[in-house]
């Protein structure tokens, strides 16, 4: 029998791999309370849910509902101790009416290596054949009704392969028919690349840096005696916990000790699978058994907060734990093998949904255990960042010509590679379309569908404007001067002039002129912001604002927001003139505007005309402004006679001063002529200075006439243009933050602090230039296009006929040039220079990129060799990876012409790899995916390969009869396995030269045999 394909497996619609284990209880939420979970479940765009069910379909309405809202159930048929024992009537006809609504997933035991799984708590020797026994049980029944049993996970760390032992009771079948594994792979404290990390192999020491960051929590950068003036709600006793909680006590110095003490090294997932790359093992023991893949799902799994089980490691806090969920949400995405379907997380939530176990509690995604230690309220980070990080389909089941990337490089100013970076693609709308964060080496991959993007680099602002994608594109936009990310702080309180806290006030922070988030103060008044990089930032309010500044040395600050008193406000006669005749015509009135502190017209408000010597009793006029819609907003009019005449402002929210001596009869030079006055009014503060800062500036290289404007608090506040000396000037600024845009460039300044007498000086030149060569485009009539990637401007030019190209009057940044799909980027001008850039190569119409190379990877023994992480390079750089599939072949496409090198990791390397942008080529590569010298768990191994598969049945016959005489070890068909042995013995005439060559660099002891065979039979009967 073929094996059931791993694509006829149900899969929820556009599966992304996301998923989470429901709760720990068997009784699930309904009506309105379950639909509040679904709706959490598809903000956060989960596709797979592990839960449990009774034995009597105490799941059939939640089941229901994820499956019309198109999540995965994965259903466990509870039964307490289920050991020894299979399902029975009530579990049978429960799973018939599951398969009804739709289940297919079935799991019907849980880690059966545990005694605790066992009734009387006692595990038997013959443990595991029992489990398998019950498992063939289990699994004829929910065959035969449409359903997919599990072969049972095991406790985190086992490595008791059972299936194996399914397939000597000769049921190869069961998984042949559609049967899948499931696994419990937890992190622990592990990272997630453990047992392979530095920590475990070479006991790398922990730095103080290091120490203290995973030591933080929300007041840990205060003394207890801050605590009590603070009024901080938080006892001495917890204060001291939280101190010492993440190292439980240990002192830096007593865990470089014990890192040094119980380092491992050469230890593989072989040695140590109490990690989340368990599910490698279970892959390797899988195909080992069946010789093809089956699903496995990890239905418990992932990072849990509070776990802290290897003393060498600090406790997963909650950053830790959304930070390795993310890696692992990813990995899923976009390079688990195919046959790895999902990780159900534990566990979204207990007390919210009836389960009062305070253990669950702690662990779960939605509760309130860390709220007082970690400022949070409710929610684990990671509930936010997967319904903000968008989910793509997962890459085997992608179509390919319906996506495209950009890629890239993150260094920080002194061009290190910087890891832990997100980076977004945003729509115009602002929408994120693709996530990602920066790994180890600094590299970053964005997937989305064609279209235009921004790259956005969340606390940081814009890295690259404009990005158009077109199907199949792959970009490459690398991003350099980028702060450090980290954990970094930036809390306090707001207060007004007395001192007293003042709760639910918004409070904002920017940077580069992007307001990154809005936060309320709580209860005692007090706010946080946790910015993911290091640098400067401005925080405000309403009425005050701070810059603050974090670094990797100084990543907590402490910055109070403190509010002036309110000042008296009153409506000031900004303006009276007297209209002269040329302007006046033949109009007798008086107009003017009222506007308030931003210089912006106030509709609504009532002003009174009066005049001198009225009579008592007199009912003077009154009128409204902003009562002519074709006027500016606020503007008002009265008409007049002759006289000496007064206006005022009479809303009566504030005082309002009296513009008087308007004379109308007796202007000199003027009698008998039409009189016209403007009188304007605008809301101020009573006082001296209040509005006397100033912002000028310089502009060498702009156009006179071009606009600069002076924008508050997401607000224009005042517009101005360049004079004939490329200068501007804004005057009588009250107090705030203000951004300076100039036409046509975009912000040239921001979170500029006036506080109502100070001057500023903007010095901000236009004469830089970018110039250069296209070579491949001569003679052709073609544009170009300069993307500014600071301020995101985009300006065109036209090719001369020999590919020369000029941009010129540009200010300091980095910018890119684009010509159709050919790319430039990385070039930088000092607003004063010319930069001469590098030639841009393309051709006739636009560089092709329809390349391929592709492969196999396979053993010396020529077996494919799955799970490996191949890199491509061109001229240096890895510029993309992938990952061999099941029958070990991978690709890399869309390439354009050059010189290309595959590679895994230092071992394997192919270069001069001559692409043209059309041709195809294979590159096979050798690889045995065990470390040089693997560590020994095996005395000794029989290697047994024949030259014709059809003879191996006649060699383990007569090799059966000799082995039964040898020193004990097992015997098999294996080269990975055969390397963990001190000594293999080669039976067989299938074994060539470079296994030979692969098992002596193993150090392994090697026993000759070989021979075809009669010559095998001969030498045997002689030993």
């Amino acid at each position: 029998m073929s094996p059931k394909p791993l694509s006829d497996y149900p899969r929820p619609p556009e599966d992304n791999g996301r998923g989470v284990h429901w709760s720990a209880s068997v009784y699930h939420p309904s009506g309105a309370d379950l639909q509040f979970w679904i709706d959490e479940l598809k903000a956060m765009q989960i596709k797979w849910v592990k839960l449990l069910d009774d034995g009597g379909g105490s799941s059939i309405e939640l089941c229901r509902a994820l499956l019309d809202n198109g999540i995965m159930p994965v259903v466990r048929m509870y039964r307490e101790r289920p050991n020894p024992g299979h399902i029975g009537g009530r579990e049978i006809d429960a799973i018939q009416r599951l398969i009804d609504v739709g289940v297919r997933y079935f799991e019907t035991n849980n880690e059966p290596d545990l005694p605790a799984e066992w009734q009387d708590n006692h595990r038997p020797d013959n443990w595991l054949d029992i489990v398998v026994d019950n498992f063939i049980f289990d699994a004829d029944v929910i065959q035969s009704m449409g359903g997919l049993p599990a072969f049972p996970a095991m406790g985190p760390g086992s490595k008791a392969n059972g299936i194996a032992k399914v397939v000597e009771r000769g049921r190869i079948d069961i998984f042949e028919k559609g049967a899948w594994l499931a696994i419990h792979n937890y992190t622990l404290n592990h990272p997630l690349d453990y047992p392979y990390d530095p920590v475990n192999q070479e006991g790398q020491p922990l730095t103080q840096e290091e120490y203290d960051r995973l030591a933080a929590w929300q007041y840990s950068h205060l003394t207890w005696e801050q605590i009590q003036e603070m009024g901080i709600p938080i006892t001495r006793e917890d204060y001291d916990k939280f101190n010492r909680w993440a190292w439980d006590g240990r002192s830096l110095e007593e865990v470089n000790r014990i890192r040094e003490q119980n380092k491992n090294p050469g230890d593989t997932i072989f040695d140590d699978a109490n990690c989340f790359r368990a599910w490698e093992l279970w892959g390797h023991y899988v195909y080992e058994a069946l010789g093809f893949y089956i699903p496995i799902i990890s239905t418990e799994g992932g990072p849990v907060v509070g776990w802290g089980d290897d003393n060498r490691y600090a406790k997963v806090n909650p950053t830790t734990q959304a930070e390795w969920q993310m890696r692992i949400v990813k990995f899923l995405q976009d390079e688990a093998p195919p046959w790895y379907f999902t990780v159900c997380t534990w566990l979204l939530a207990s007390k919210p949904m009836g389960d009062f176990n305070p253990a669950w509690d702690q662990m779960s995604w939605y509760t309130h255990a860390w709220d007082l230690q970690f400022g949070l309220d409710g929610q684990l980070p990671i509930v936010q960042l997967l319904k903000d990080t968008p989910a793509k389909i997962r890459h085997e089941l992608r179509p390919k010509e319906d996506t495209a990337a950009v890629t890239g490089k993150v260094t920080d100013a002194q061009k290190q590679p910087l890891v832990g970076v997100a980076l977004e693609l945003r729509d115009a709308q602002g929408r994120i379309a693709a996530r990602d964060i920066s790994d180890a080496s600094g590299r970053f991959e964005l997937t989305a569908s064609p279209g235009s993007y921004d790259l956005f680099i969340p606390w940081w602002g814009v890295a690259a404007h404009d990005i158009t994608l077109t199907p199949g594109d792959v970009d490459v936009i690398d991003v350099p001067g980028i702060a450090p990310p980290g954990q970094y702080e930036i809390a306090g309180k707001v207060l007004d002039a007395d001192g007293i806290t003042l709760p639910e006030i918004s409070v904002h922070i920017q940077r580069n002129g992007i307001l990154h988030k809005t936060v309320e103060t709580n209860a005692l008044g007090e706010f946080v912001f946790r910015p993911g990089l290091a640098g400067e930032y401005v925080i405000s309010t309403e009425g005050a604002s701070e810059k603050v500044t974090v670094t990797p040395e100084s990543p907590v600050v402490r910055q109070d927001l403190i509010l002036a008193p309110p000042p008296t406000m009153r409506y000031t006669v900004v303006e009276k003139r007297l209209l002269p005749p040329e302007e006046t015509g033949n109009r007798e009135m008086f107009y003017g505007r009222v506007m308030n502190v931003a210089g912006q017209g106030m509709n609504g408000i009532e002003l009174e005309m009066r005049w001198e010597n009225a009579e008592p009793g007199t009912q003077f006029p009154r009128t409204q402004t902003g009562r002519d819609p074709f006027k500016p907003d606020g503007y008002y009019e009265f008409i007049h006679t002759k006289g000496t005449f007064m206006i005022q402002v009479v809303q009566g929210d504030y005082e309002s001063e009296i513009a008087d001596g308007l004379e109308t009869a007796h202007v000199p030079g003027r009698e008998g002529e039409p009189i016209t006055y403007e009188v304007n009014f605008q809301l101020l503060p009573v006082g001296e200075g209040a509005r006397e800062s100033v912002i000028r500036g310089d502009v060498p290289g702009g156009r006179a006439g071009q606009a600069v404007i002076l924008w508050q608090d997401g607000e224009k506040a005042a517009e101005t243009t360049l004079d004939n000396a490329r200068t501007f000037l804004f005057e009588h600024l009250a107090p705030g933050l203000y951004d300076v845009e100039l036409a046509g460039i975009g912000l040239i300044a921001t979170g500029l602090r006036m506080d109502g007498r100070n001057q500023t000086h903007l010095d901000f030149p236009l004469l830089g230039a970018i110039v250069g060569r296209v070579e491949g485009a001569e003679g052709e009539q073609r544009t170009i296009k300069l993307i500014s990637e600071t301020y995101g401007f985009i300006r065109h030019g036209e090719l001369t006929q020999d590919g020369q190209y000029r941009f010129t009057n540009l200010p300091a940044g980095r910018y890119r040039v684009e010509l159709d799909d050919d790319i430039l980027t990385g070039l930088e001008t000092d607003g004063r220079s010319v930069t001469e850039a590098p030639v841009l190569r393309v051709g006739m119409g636009g560089e092709p990129k329809h390349s391929r190379i592709s492969g196999r990877v396979h053993d010396a023994a020529d077996n494919p060799t799955p799970n490996v992480t191949i890199a491509l390079r061109f001229q240096g750089d890895d510029i993309a990876t992938v990952t061999s599939d099941e029958h070990g072949r991978y690709a890399f496409e869309n390439l354009g012409p050059g010189v290309y090198e595959v590679a895994i990791g230092d071992e394997v390397n192919v270069a001069d790899i001559v692409l043209d942008g059309e041709n195809q080529v294979t590159v096979d590569l050798l690889y045995a995916p065990i470390a040089e010298v693997p560590a020994k768990s095996l005395d000794r191994y029989y290697l047994m390969l024949m030259a014709d598969d059809a003879l191996t049945p006649e060699l383990m016959r007569i090799a059966a009869p000799w082995v039964a005489t040898q020193p004990p070890g097992p015997a098999g068909f294996s080269i990975t396995q055969a390397q963990f042995a001190h000594t293999v013995v080669l039976l067989g005439d299938g074994i060539p030269e470079s296994v030979i060559a692969l098992l002596r660099n193993a150090q392994c002891e090697l026993i000759d045999m070989r021979g075809d065979l009669l010559e095998l039979a001969r030498r045997l009967a002689e030993n």
